[in-house]
Formats: C-alpha cells, sequence, structure tokens
C-alpha cells in the first residue's frame, strides 16, 4: 500500500537540508504558495494566479487545475490524488483560497524538483 500525503499550499519559512518525504513535501508546499513569475532565478515556478477576479466557486475550480499543472511539471516525484481548495482562516478580509493536496510518491522518486 501506498502512502498518501497531505500538505496546505501557505507559505513557510524553508528548511536547508531535508529528505525523503520532508524534502518533497516542502517543494510541493513552494511551487503552491509562489505566484507564477515571482521568482526572481526561476520565472516557471509556481502557480499561475489569473483566478484573483473571479467568483469564489470559479476561483476554486480554475486553482484545482492551476495546481494540478504545477505540480505535474515541476515535481515529478509526486502523483496528485486529491486537490481541495479551502478559505483561507481571514478570507472575509483577504479573499484568499487555499490548496489543499493529497498526494502519493511516485515510483523511484525522489525526483528532481524545485
Amino acid at each position: 500500500m501506498t502512502d498518501l500525503y497531505e500538505i496546505t499550499g501557505i507559505y513557510k519559512p524553508f528548511k536547508f537540508g531535508l529528505t525523503g518525504i520532508d524534502a518533497i513535501k516542502q517543494r510541493v508546499r513552494i511551487i503552491t504558495s509562489t505566484v507564477l513569475g515571482t521568482c526572481v532565478m526561476d520565472r516557471e515556478l509556481g502557480v499561475d494566479d489569473v483566478s484573483q477576479d473571479l467568483t469564489t466557486l470559479g476561483a476554486r475550480q480554475l486553482m484545482i487545475a492551476m495546481v494540478i499543472t504545477a505540480i505535474n511539471e515541476q515535481e515529478p516525484a509526486v502523483e496528485i490524488q486529491e486537490v481541495d481548495i479551502v478559505e483561507d482562516a481571514d478570507f472575509e478580509k483577504t479573499g484568499r483560497l487555499v490548496p489543499i493536496i493529497r498526494f502519493t510518491i511516485n515510483e523511484g522518486g525522489e525526483g528532481t524538483g524545485v
């Protein structure tokens, strides 16, 4: 049986020297908490933020697709099982939606990733 892992796509400070599943979780978190085009040395890193002018329902659906695409392209060690989008704790003030990603590790895979 393959282990199922879960991360919340909210920025957390980087930890250097991580290995194994901790490194993979951090790479997925970095991808999902970075807006595409904002990383100076890697403009292709992150998730496109085109959903900001949509209704909440439309933004949720688009974010799911964007998160899946970004992770599939940028983290080969991960096989996504499910993506949920939830409202941030301060949603009434910020309007921020947060992805929750459930994934397994691909065969052979630490991947190269971020």
